[in-house]
């Protein structure tokens, strides 16, 4: 039954068995988890599982179905959005302008979304055009 499964769902589903092993893990070693320690788990439970395969397959340079500087960019504003969300969740309570830390750090997410979208539609673009 493998045999018919392609490699990519097999990285995929790999990643996301790592990700579902760091929750058991991280519950047995830390039964009462909360706090920072909870953001962290969470975020890196959502980085490998949106991420992990993607990270896999960019470093070893293979495209697949994704093209490798697509995997880059997803990966690149993966990161943005694990530091803007550990930023809006155990960073100060500040205000600026009037507008709550975390409130920003959302709208900086809806950027970097806006971006990644901008770059992956662009490069779609070029790449579908004829030379």
């Amino acid at each position: 039954m493998l045999g018919m499964v392609s490699r990519e769902t097999l990285v995929h589903l790999g990643s996301v068995l790592a990700a579902l092993s760091l929750l058991v893990v991280s519950g047995w070693l830390f039964p009462a988890l909360d706090g920072s320690l909870l953001v962290f788990v969470y975020l890196c439970y959502h980085a490998l599982i949106f991420g992990g395969a993607h990270a896999y397959f960019a470093w070893r340079g293979e495209a697949g179905t994704v093209p490798v500087p697509s995997r880059w960019r997803f990966l690149w504003a993966l990161a943005a959005w694990i530091v803007l969300g550990v930023v809006g969740a155990l960073g100060p309570d500040w205000t600026i302008q009037g507008v709550p830390t975390d409130a920003v750090m959302a709208g900086l997410g809806v950027v970097v979304l806006l971006g990644y979208w901008l770059l992956e539609a662009q490069d779609g673009y070029r790449s579908s055009r004829p030379t």
